[in-house]
């Protein structure tokens, strides 16, 4: 049996999904596209066959009635079509059954993507709910073991999916690799950082700046496309960026001295998947980090940690506002996370990865989202009503602790390993070369093949 795969091109993670596509090609299946850029759409066109590319530019007309997906939930979360609210509600309204069509027409067995834009969002919620024959999957690094990545269904990418096929023993032992906890994600975060830093980073942006390169109005994902919006867009980033600098910042000394509770929260970058798709209604992050602090007492202190990459996101309005109440205090962005992590006694986050790193020290974490490891007796997941009804921080974790899995932390880790597949599938050129490399692509490839056979049989 031919198996059909659709991948959702997203930017320049296009070329690694192309190389992905070229090897499962080659082994017999059949490889089809949904497309947002006029650019990507050209190529993708010649290279598989018009009838092989649905392309969805944001001028796209209608061709029948959509479905009841909370299209205003995504459209509130999509980083481009929100700042056009009525062009982009009816975009995703327009594309819904030429996106239904065309995975059914083709009997689609596995649609693989981010679910970043709208589009995304919309094909994967179509597939969940009116085409039981076609999974959507996301792959992405495990975090936990390194050097793998997991498969998730959810738009929280908090349950994963599909076992590996191919367990990774040690070969003399047979024991499980406990490897370390999300040494290939720190890589490549610092790797985005120095590209940032760097003078050719800064040279490409006013190129872009001043020749409009690559512009494409039609385009849904892009929200900057005039210069002005550029010009707007970085000048908001510079000044964020310089009035940083003068924000009070405290360290890890800090968090020693407190008499009472040492909370931490550590900020997302934004717009980014983690907080804006992941983490779906918990996207405002000062209104965040207020109700967090509204469950403290007098004698513990909130620490509020930027993330590295984030540098420019907020700028000294942010922090001031937050820092005006009583013990807030922002974290020189630079501690060391360890450390932090020895000294407090809890950690509050959407979904990030120090709270993944909090709970493999058998540290108090909060989780206002699902995530993979809100299952572990030591993480717990609050509402609104759940803040509204604790007296204090203790009965706030200790009354949403009985709601989670309950695993102890090695349960946690045999899980994740049972889970993870070995290899890089977020292709991010930038952040990590080797996933290019034709070693990596095969594993990829090779744990699509495990996923399309499991989902046949």
């Amino acid at each position: 049996m031919a198996y059909s795969v659709c991948f959702l091109s997203n930017n320049t993670k296009t070329f690694f999904f192309d190389r992905l596509g070229n090897d499962l090609q080659a082994r017999g299946v059949r490889i089809y596209w949904i497309v947002a850029n006029r650019n990507f759409s050209e190529h993708l066109i010649n290279k598989y066959g018009d009838e092989h590319v649905l392309y969805l530019p944001l001028n796209i007309c209608p061709i029948g009635p959509g479905f009841d997906i909370k299209i205003n939930d995504l459209l509130y979360a999509d980083r481009r079509l929100k700042f056009i609210p009525d062009v982009g509600q009816q975009y995703l309204v327009n594309i819904q059954r030429h996106i239904f069509n065309f995975l059914n027409d083709n009997a689609m067995n596995l649609l693989i993507g981010e679910q970043t834009y709208g589009y995304e969002c919309v094909a994967f919620r179509l597939a969940k709910h009116f085409l039981p024959d076609c999974v959507g999957v996301s792959p992405y690094l495990s975090r936990y073991p390194s050097d793998h990545f997991c498969y998730y269904s959810d738009e929280s990418f908090s349950r994963e999916v599909y076992p590996a096929i191919q367990r990774y023993d040690t070969p003399n032992t047979g024991e499980p690799i406990d490897q370390g906890l999300g040494n290939d994600y720190k890589k490549i975060i610092q790797s985005h950082i120095n590209s940032r830093k760097s003078l050719k980073s800064k040279l490409i942006k006013i190129l872009r700046l001043f020749t409009q390169h690559e512009l494409d109005k039609n385009d849904p994902t892009w929200y900057s496309n005039s210069r002005a919006d550029k010009i707007k867009k970085n000048s908001a980033h510079y000044l964020n960026s310089f009035t940083y600098g003068f924000v009070r910042k405290v360290g890890v000394d800090n968090v020693k001295a407190v008499v009472g509770r040492k909370v931490i929260y550590p900020l997302h970058l934004q717009p980014e998947l983690n907080i804006d798709t992941a983490g779906r209604y918990f996207e405002n992050q000062q209104e965040t980090i207020i109700n967090i602090w509204r469950q403290l007492s007098p004698d513990d202190v909130l620490f509020v940690k930027e993330h590295p990459v984030a540098i420019g996101n907020r700028g000294y309005g942010f922090f001031k506002r937050i820092t005006r109440w009583p013990n807030i205090r922002v974290l020189d962005h630079r501690c060391n996370v360890d450390a932090l992590l020895e000294e407090c006694d809890c950690v509050f986050t959407v979904c990030g990865t120090m709270g993944l790193e909090a709970a493999l020290k058998g540290k108090r974490v909060l989780s206002l989202a699902p995530t993979t490891y809100n299952r572990m007796a030591n993480v717990a997941t609050p509402t609104i009503d759940d803040f509204r009804s604790s007296i204090n921080i203790d009965e706030l974790f200790e009354k949403c602790q009985s709601l989670t899995g309950g695993w102890t932390i090695e349960e946690f880790k045999q899980h994740m390993r049972m889970y993870s597949h070995l290899g890089d599938a977020e292709g991010d050129l930038l952040g990590n070369p080797i996933s290019w490399e034709v070693s990596n692509v095969k594993l990829v490839v090779n744990s699509l093949m495990g996923v399309l056979d499991s989902r046949v049989k």
